[in-house]
């Protein structure tokens, strides 16, 4: 599978999420597609709350890759303004 993150539209990474239902796919791959993509912190900040665990999951996993993969300030200023 290729993905070019930069390309993915928030509809596009709302349907990989969705039908990832195998641990491997909702909390790795997606996430760190999304974490990549201009959407990461929105995305994870919507799928946290999911009442589906698969999507919760990913929602965790791509906020803790945004993290890890954005400068301080980027989301931690989108974050305070949650």
């Amino acid at each position: 599978m290729i993905a070019d993150d930069k390309q993915m539209t928030k509809a596009d990474l709302q349907t990989w999420v969705e039908q990832a239902l195998s641990n491997n796919i909702s909390e790795y791959t997606v996430p760190w597609i999304a974490a990549e993509s201009n959407y990461g912190i929105e995305m994870a900040l919507e799928w946290i709350y999911s009442d589906q665990p698969h999507i919760a999951a990913a929602g965790w996993s791509t906020l803790s890759n945004t993290v890890s993969l954005k400068p301080a300030t980027n989301y931690l200023f989108q974050l305070c303004a949650s």
